[in-house]
């Protein structure tokens, strides 16, 4: 899975989520060939899916990385800075190196509790041997030009000049809260969790955002006049003491979105905010849930989609799914040791007394061995 994601896009917003080292493809074990798990910003597969984010109005950009390739993190910088949408970006744990360029996109950069922000020189390797003058002078005029680069980049976001920067990138740069306001890297603090998740309301498109969730506000009010409206055409025509002599009332009292938004606000922002901070409760239930379990949890990509993912599952459905997944790989290994045990012809060889307990030792483990197999044998055949 991606270590990064597009949550609940609406038509016109996005949340985006980066983790893990910035690379330009996933690394693959040298001798399988199949793909490591880790956490890993894959830029090629961003390029596949970074034509969702055309034509968005807002996107937020929460970022927890220690950085990578400088390129792909230039990259990245520009295809996000050549959208129209307002980028807001947080960072929740640290944005090192390539990830602090990339949090430099931001039109407003919001720093977490306990949250850093690291930039610094450009780094090489040079992998011949042996190596001349030239080369090691070539590989400098490289690693100049890169940090100029570098030094470009955050120029434009904190105001200071590239001559200023590149003293500062020799020496590394390490800022945090306020620090990194004060530099121009960030501009707000986000104080508290509590903060940072608090339900906020996008007027552009009529939503609210809560725990990386999209709330339609009209779906919440439609379902609160349907509710209203069946309440009301339950209840028209039974009669009260004052008119039980009269004939019963059948006319319905017809609502609609618009009367109830303008007619009772108060009931819509209740429902609203009721709506936000169930959600909120859930969410945040759900995740301490899944926390718990986590240490027993093989599947590290199972364990980060049901988190970040669009799933949604719960820590029983993910607890459930892995030991299933431990019960069939059980299974296989079973299966694998009969079918080896088959070819060996083990079954037919006879072992030679040795004595003592060495002896006994070797053919009880036979003879387990060789029970087990012929449980399994029979079991087939039925």
């Amino acid at each position: 899975m991606s270590f990064y994601n597009f949550i609940n896009s609406s038509n016109n917003t996005a949340v985006i989520e980066i983790n893990g080292e910035i690379v330009e493809t996933r690394p693959k074990h040298w001798w399988t060939g199949q793909p490591l798990d880790g956490l890993y910003f894959v830029s090629e597969e961003f390029n596949a899916q970074v034509e969702q984010l055309k034509n968005k109005s807002k996107i937020t950009l929460k970022i927890n990385s220690p950085g990578g390739d400088l390129f792909v993190g230039v990259a990245v910088y520009n295809k996000l800075k050549q959208l129209d949408a307002h980028i807001e970006v947080i960072i929740e744990g640290i944005a090192a190196s390539a990830a602090g360029l990339i949090a430099c996109v931001g039109d407003t950069v919001k720093m977490g509790t306990g949250a850093v922000i690291m930039a610094h020189q450009a780094s090489g390797v040079m992998w011949d041997f042996y190596v001349t003058q030239t080369d090691c002078e070539m590989k400098a005029r490289q690693l100049e030009a890169c940090n100029k680069a570098v030094a470009e980049i955050i120029s434009k976001k904190t105001g200071k000049t590239v001559d200023e920067l590149l003293p500062l990138l020799k020496e590394e740069v390490w800022l945090t809260g306020q620090e990194a306001i004060d530099f121009g890297f960030a501009d707000e603090l986000l104080e508290n969790e509590a903060e940072s998740q608090a339900p906020t309301y996008d007027s552009t498109n009529n939503t609210i955002h809560s725990a990386g969730k999209v709330f339609a506000v009209k779906n919440i009010i439609e379902n609160a006049a349907n509710n209203l409206s069946a309440y009301q055409n339950k209840n028209v025509g039974q009669p009260t003491e004052k008119n039980k002599e009269e004939k019963p009332m059948s006319q319905k009292i017809a609502i609609t979105l618009e009367a109830l938004k303008n007619d009772h606000p108060d009931i819509v922002k209740s429902i609203a905010d009721e709506a936000a901070e169930n959600a909120v409760r859930a969410e945040r239930e759900r995740q301490k849930a899944i926390d718990e379990i986590a240490p027993v949890i093989a599947d590290k990509n199972a364990l980060a989609d049901a988190k970040y993912g669009e799933s949604g599952i719960s820590a029983e459905t993910l607890l459930f799914n892995a030991v299933k997944a431990n019960v069939g790989k059980g299974a296989e290994y079973f299966a694998a040791m009969v079918a080896d045990n088959g070819a060996s012809n083990v079954s037919g060889v006879e072992s030679e007394p040795t004595g003592g307990a060495e002896e006994d030792d070797a053919t009880k483990a036979y003879d387990e061995v060789k029970a087990a197999v012929e449980i399994f044998n029979k079991s087939q055949e039925v």
